[in-house]
């Protein structure tokens, strides 16, 4: 169903997934989440493709922002609102991760989704709304936030190595431990966190997130408020 051409039956598909993972997740959690991860991925379609499925509206600061396609959202959805038991049984299998890497997710709502642990390197995030979302433990090396939403977002102990957070809202964001290292990326098409955006941060007192010094980020350092 997953890898029909009809929206429909596509949708239809993630449902019944869905449901079975939440009546058997014994049996069907993770090998549910894996099959979804896969398909925001690399989403089907047929002629429907993915690249003419994202429109373009007006967003919440008056920008263009892409409308992500309407299946891929409910598999974020599904993805970012596991159950208590559906995360248990993730804790317990050995290697188990959210695998998103070099999904295209522009546009995504992503509101108070649970995320923490995932890898999402080479993620294309731009515009995604990712207010009060649980971001911890995350590996967003290489990322795209440019644009996004991340007020009051938990990106505790989250290793933000190169990502590109070019007017990026962090209003409130929690960066207790996070690792804040750039890579050398072209500045032309990346832009590292700012001063401005630091201090609209928060942290535990007691593990303030580290901030590499090396030049390309010269000047930026850790004020509490």
């Amino acid at each position: 169903m997953l890898g029909s051409d009809i929206p429909s039956v596509r949708l239809g598909g993630i449902y019944a997934l869905t449901r079975l993972a939440e009546d058997h997740p014994a049996q069907y959690h993770i090998q549910t989440i894996e099959l979804l991860c896969a398909f925001a991925r690399n989403p089907t379609g047929g002629k429907e493709g993915r690249d003419k499925a994202l429109e373009y509206a007006e967003d919440r600061q008056s920008h263009t922002a892409p409308l992500l396609r309407e299946d891929v959202q409910v598999t974020l959805t599904t993805i970012g609102g596991r159950s208590e038991a559906g995360l248990g049984y993730e804790k317990a299998t050995k290697g188990f991760q959210l695998d998103l890497r070099n999904a295209d997710l522009r546009g995504a709502d992503l509101r108070e989704a649970n995320l923490s642990g995932a890898n999402l390197t080479y993620a294309n995030l731009d515009h995604a709304d990712l207010s009060r979302a649980d971001l911890s433990d995350t590996i967003l090396w290489g990322t795209n936030l440019s644009n996004a939403f991340a007020q009051y977002a938990d990106l505790a102990r989250t290793r933000i190595a190169g990502t590109n957070l070019k007017a990026t809202s962090l209003k409130g964001a929690n960066l207790s431990g996070a690792d804040i290292k750039p890579l050398y990326l072209d500045p032309a098409e990346h832009s590292y966190m700012t001063q401005a955006q630091l201090d609209e941060t928060s942290a535990d007192p007691d593990n303030p997130p580290t901030i590499d010094g090396s030049e390309s980020i010269s000047g930026l350092a850790w004020r509490p408020s």
